[in-house]
């Protein structure tokens, strides 16, 4: 290996090496800036519901309702005779 070949190896691993800490440093301030938005990033959207567990195996026992977790969830509507 040639000095120029050595020198060029050293600058390139010592940019290469700039360039992963700058890397890190603004994904770490990214991440919180993130997580300041969306307040604190642990807490689960909306309001838990109470769930009656006889009626939804009734109605998936009757065909109502499908024994499959739906992809888009929205208030049930009961439109029954």
């Amino acid at each position: 290996m040639s000095r120029n070949e050595a020198i060029y190896l050293v600058l390139a691993i010592a940019c290469g090496l700039i360039f992963v800490a700058a890397t890190f440093s603004h994904t770490g301030e990214a991440i919180a800036q993130w997580q300041a938005q969306q307040g604190g990033g642990t807490r689960a959207a909306g309001k838990t519901r109470p769930v009656d567990r006889p009626q939804i195996r009734a109605r998936t026992e009757q065909g109502l309702l499908s024994g499959h977790e739906a992809l888009y969830y929205k208030p049930y509507v009961e439109n029954l005779p």
